[in-house]
């Protein structure tokens, strides 16, 4: 077969003034194709292309301010779908029937900025991330933490000074209200809560008074440390901290008053590790597909990291079950006659209410866990009112969203959440069959390859149409190598398949060294038309003598 060649001319300059000492930049490439033959050798399969940070990091669907109205259904089971513009698709592990019922439920409750966000406790895979107005209320924002931060303030307390626990504290006046002399040790005929109780009735004046005399700035500031709550996570903001600077606003941290804020994701992440003490980085992105179909390697899951002991984290979910049974958020989860909205399924959580100003107004928050024995999901609520109103409340928002795991027919057990449970286990565990299978066809591919390496070498296989590239573009190289001159050539044997994708790059031979890997990284992404024997599509693999010259002149 004759030798087929395609070739251009690419040409860049750069101008200056003439009193700009830089010169003009040429540079001149030509690129030949040539020695055909199919199918030939190749060193090794390439592994498989891992999803770009920035898709993994991008909002899930019903987040973001282009949600869609309805879910695309993805062919193997109840998952999200969406089609990218380049062709790619990514499926989600989030719960569209899941995510459609609380979407139902925010609107018949009016709650028309809000957020809720469900979460597997084991594996951080989002079961539901639903947003009322994403450009009012953004997702991925940090908001007032109000009194979640007890749920810090708690942990430090049972580490550093569990005594604390088994005493009472005495408040005086609105167990809410937190004046500087409210930081003193209050007098002997104040009335008093014990620690379970003020953490489910939200004293303020407790748990300031916990911070500033018991624990300390140091204890207190270590604590919120370690639970990550200063850390990013799936490209969402930190929490943010004012450092306090006087005694009561250390105090205002640690009853939640002021001085911290944290967004939706990071206050899930937080309820999460009340579950086994492991802080978990969430993820919502379950299987990502290129334009022609082939599956992407997901990069690697963040490690979970432990922050809290199973003890420590069983003490936490005792305490803060009082507080859906007891204390804040009971309306939440009892009817009025004293019914449990989830029957034996025991919620452990935390509300937090404050005002705040991105957007002005009233803001209240609910975290929890289910069931409190033994975790399963986790879940985050913010609602915020702006318009005088209360919001509607976080506590009953969660209810109303657990109810639809937990609950079928009026009817409610924990082993309900199994089934969902398994879906999103499932799509990751198909997800991942399909990676390995197309990492296994690839290092078959070579070693059928490999097997006709004699043949190649000595014959060369008519092609009716030898493949052309389409998409091909001049080569980028750094300041450094472009503003000095080279010539040489860099000559690359390609494996080209059915398609026109380059599975397999090998040098040949190459006199510029420098110049060497940027060449190789972007003609593996080139995309040629399918070469073609006998009619048919087939893998080919092609000789590359590729021409560089630089000119540098006036």
């Amino acid at each position: 077969m004759a030798p087929f060649r395609y070739g251009w001319r690419h040409r860049w300059q750069r101008r200056r003034s003439p009193a700009d000492p830089w010169t003009r930049l040429a540079a001149v490439l030509c690129i030949g194709l040539c020695g055909l033959s199919a199918p030939a050798p190749a060193e090794e399969a390439p592994a498989l292309e891992v999803a770009s940070p920035a898709l993994m990091e991008q909002l899930p669907p019903g987040a973001r301010r282009d949600a869609p109205a309805e879910p695309v259904l993805a062919e193997y089971g109840a998952s999200w779908l969406e089609h990218s513009l380049d062709g790619s698709s990514v499926e989600y592990t989030l719960d569209p029937e899941l995510e459609l019922a609380i979407r139902r439920q925010l609107l018949e409750r009016d709650a028309d900025l809000a957020h809720v966000i469900l979460m597997d406790t084991r594996t951080g895979n989002l079961l539901a991330f639903v947003s009322t107005d994403p450009e009012t209320l953004p997702a991925a924002r940090a908001y007032p933490t109000a009194s979640l931060m007890k749920i810090v303030t708690a942990a430090a307390v049972l580490r550093t000074a569990p005594e604390l626990a088994r005493r009472s504290c005495g408040y005086v006046g609105s167990p809410w209200e937190l004046p500087l002399d409210g930081l003193e040790e209050a007098p002997d005929d104040a009335r008093r809560h014990s620690f379970s109780r003020a953490l489910a009735l939200s004293n303020n004046q407790c748990f300031g008074r916990y911070a500033v005399r018991d624990l300390g700035s140091e204890a207190l500031l270590q604590e919120i440390e370690t639970v990550g709550f200063l850390e990013a996570a799936a490209g969402h903001p930190a929490g943010e901290l004012v450092a306090p600077r006087s005694r009561l606003a250390l105090a205002h941290l640690g009853s939640g008053m002021a001085g911290s804020y944290v967004t939706p994701l990071g206050a899930v992440r937080l309820a999460g590790a009340l579950a086994t003490g492991e802080l978990v980085t969430p993820r919502w992105i379950a299987r990502v597909r290129d334009a022609e179909g082939d599956p992407l390697a997901l990069p690697p899951r963040e490690a979970s990291r432990r922050v809290w002991s199973e003890e420590l984290s069983a003490d936490l979910r005792g305490l803060l079950v009082d507080v859906t049974e007891q204390g804040t958020a009971r309306r939440g989860f009892f009817r009025a006659n004293g019914e449990r909205r989830l029957g034996p399924v025991r919620v452990a959580g935390k509300t937090g209410s404050l005002s705040g100003t991105d957007p002005a107004g009233k803001y209240q928050w609910f975290v929890g866990v289910a069931p409190a024995e033994a975790p399963r999901v986790a879940i985050a609520t913010l609602s915020v009112s702006t318009d005088g109103r209360a919001p509607a409340p976080a506590s009953r928002l969660a209810a109303d969203a657990l109810q639809q795991v937990f609950c079928e027919g009026g009817r409610c057990a924990a082993s309900r959440a199994e089934t969902l449970l398994a879906r999103a286990d499932g799509r990751d565990a198909q997800a991942g069959v399909e990676r390995a299978a197309h990492a296994r066809e690839l290092r078959l591919a070579v070693a059928r390859a490999r097997a006709f390496e004699t043949a190649a070498a000595h014959e060369i296989v008519e092609l009716d149409r030898p493949p052309r590239p389409i998409d091909a573009a001049g080569f980028r190289f750094p300041a450094r190598l472009r503003g000095r001159p080279a010539e040489g050539e860099i000559v690359l044997r390609l494996r080209i398949s059915e398609r026109g994708r380059v599975l397999a790059v090998k040098v040949d031979a190459s006199d510029l060294p420098e110049h060497l890997p940027y060449v190789v990284s972007q003609v593996r992404r080139w995309r040629f038309t399918p070469p073609l024997r006998n009619g048919e599509p087939t893998r080919a693999t092609a000789r590359l003598p590729i021409q560089i010259d630089i000119e540098q002149g006036s």
